[in-house]
């Protein structure tokens, strides 16, 4: 399975870097390819895109704020010998009936099918992933994409160690085994010893007290705590819970969407903290598992 990556270096260059060494370190470096990385030096690129794209399963479309105002622009002046190579590889994935998957970034949209040329036309009516620029949420964004061309291609990759996509990986597929060898619980991932998730609930964020419009559907008292993820003892990243109803529940802090006089709670399934959900929440006899108290807490689960 190759995974053919399609983008105008005057639109999303930065992006499409970072999207491309996360999907490499996922799965694996001769399976994702992108001119700047893939291509050989001095050869013709428009053999390498075709060769590319002859041997790619799935092309990824990135799409930013300039994608379809430079296409209409290089279509309104450009000659035959020197065609837009965007949408010629758009044209070859559709032709020859590639898993064909539009990424727009940040708040772009796709172009409607009336603004696209005929033979690209389909790309206005195919689901697209949103990729947001770090430092918003672009992990979780990122393993919604992985996860999408896995479904789509029927492939589970183990990604490459010590890298962050191990670690969601490892949230997904390991047990993680409970211990508490000191104040602090500590949970060991079962495939790999030197993965652990330790709760310090007197880290330097934690804090008691905790008040929130979702946390008030809950009998006081509340409190934060920090969560770390640590490999080989160094903290990869830190997340944070909130113990509800006097530790009867602990469960990952929302974020925040909406407006400041109408928010809208929500947890993100790709998220670390609701991956680390499923090894470390804990739940009471009146709500048992996270779907019932997000709907007593009013926060949405996307």
């Amino acid at each position: 399975m190759k995974v053919f990556i399609s983008y105008r270096r005057n639109d999303t260059q930065e992006i499409t870097n970072r999207i491309a060494k996360s999907l490499k370190r996922h799965f694996g470096e001769s399976n994702i390819i992108l001119d700047t990385d893939d291509f050989l030096l001095g050869s013709d690129f428009r053999a390498e895109i075709m060769k590319h794209l002859h041997e790619s399963t799935v092309v990824i479309a990135v799409i930013g704020e300039f994608w379809h105002s430079t296409l209409a622009a290089r279509l309104e002046t450009s000659e035959p010998e020197n065609p837009d190579w965007v949408m010629q590889e758009i044209e070859t994935a559709i032709a020859e009936n590639k898993i064909l998957i539009p990424v727009t970034i940040d708040d772009t949209y796709l172009p409607p099918e009336d603004v696209l040329p005929p033979m690209i036309g389909s790309l206005a009516y195919k689901n697209a992933e949103n990729l947001r620029k770090p430092p918003y949420r672009f992990e979780e964004d990122i393993q919604r994409l992985i996860r999408r061309i896995e479904k789509s291609t029927n492939t589970i990759c183990k990604p490459q160690p010590n890298t962050i996509e191990e670690l969601y990986y490892l949230l997904r597929s390991s047990r993680w085994e409970y211990a508490s060898p000191n104040h602090m619980d500590e949970y060991i991932c079962e495939q790999d010893n030197t993965y652990r998730i330790v709760i310090d609930p007197y880290g330097p964020m934690s804090k008691n007290n905790y008040h929130s419009e979702w946390a008030d559907n809950f009998i006081d008292p509340h409190s934060t705590c920090d969560v770390y993820i640590k490999h080989n003892g160094e903290i990869l990243k830190t997340i944070y819970f909130v113990s509800v109803w006097g530790a009867k529940y602990l469960v990952p802090l929302p974020d925040i969407d909406g407006t400041r006089e109408n928010p809208i709670y929500y947890w993100d399934v790709n998220s670390l903290e609701m991956l680390a959900a499923r090894h470390i929440a804990r739940f009471h006899t009146a709500y048992t598992t996270i779907e019932e108290f997000a709907k007593r807490g009013k926060i949405e689960i996307r």
